[in-house]
């Protein structure tokens, strides 16, 4: 039951990567975007908005050479455009999650190739 509505809750609030949301605009340019008044972006789903009460937006992508890994997506519920300083400072925040996240992903790594997995995996016939 709860794997069936967690399974029912990604679905639902899955993020089309398109340019038609903020997520699919940062994952598709690889570059920070920045709406100052969602509901002036004609071109942004305003069906995605219903039920979440924000209208400036911010997507910095995580991108670890050249691959995107992951982003941030920061949002005010006024309307009140992100400073360039407080891009900046968010943009720096993103460089350093990589660089963190990518140490960690070596650790892991290397852990996981001195031991048997714990969940192997089925084999091809």
């Amino acid at each position: 039951m709860v794997l069936r509505k967690r399974k029912d809750f990604i679905e639902q609030t899955a993020v089309q990567l398109d340019h038609s949301t903020i997520a699919g605009r940062v994952a598709l340019d690889r570059e920070t975007v920045h709406i100052a008044d969602v509901l002036e972006d004609r071109d942004l789903r305003t069906d995605v908005l219903s039920g979440i009460n924000f209208r400036t937006g911010l997507g910095v992508p995580l991108l670890l050479k050249s691959e995107l890994i992951g982003l941030l997506l920061l949002a005010r519920e006024e309307q009140q455009p992100f400073s360039r300083r407080q891009i900046e400072l968010v943009e720096v925040f993103a460089d350093q999650a990589v660089i963190d996240t990518g140490g960690l992903l070596r650790r892991a790594a290397g852990e996981v190739a001195g031991r048997a997995h714990p969940y192997p995996l089925p084999r091809a016939r």
